[in-house]
């Protein structure tokens, strides 16, 4: 393929990408999915971390990893408060 027209497409793929609409519902899967995307942030962060810099809070990784899976936030909070409840109590906290 020519480099023009890889370009193109390129450029049409990431368009219909960053137009994608967010997932109307949330599944156990779709969360679980966010789960493993917080943990691995989370020690991916708490690896990289200078001294004296403050860490992400869970919530505010748990929002970004929402938006990663085109995921309604509020939505996944409520199926891990009925799911998880300890975890929603231990994400929420910083709320």
């Amino acid at each position: 393929m020519k480099p023009i027209y890889t370009s193109i497409l390129l450029f049409f793929f990431s368009l219909v990408l960053f137009c994608a609409p967010n997932k109307e519902n949330v599944t156990e899967a779709d969360l679980n999915r966010v789960l493993e995307k917080l943990a691995q942030t989370r020690v991916a962060e708490g690896i990289t971390v200078k001294e004296g810099a403050t860490l992400t809070s869970d919530l505010q990784i748990f929002k970004d990893s929402c938006k990663v899976f085109r995921l309604d936030p509020d939505q996944t909070l409520e199926l891990l408060r009925e799911k998880k409840p300890e975890l929603h109590k231990l994400i929420t906290r910083s709320e």
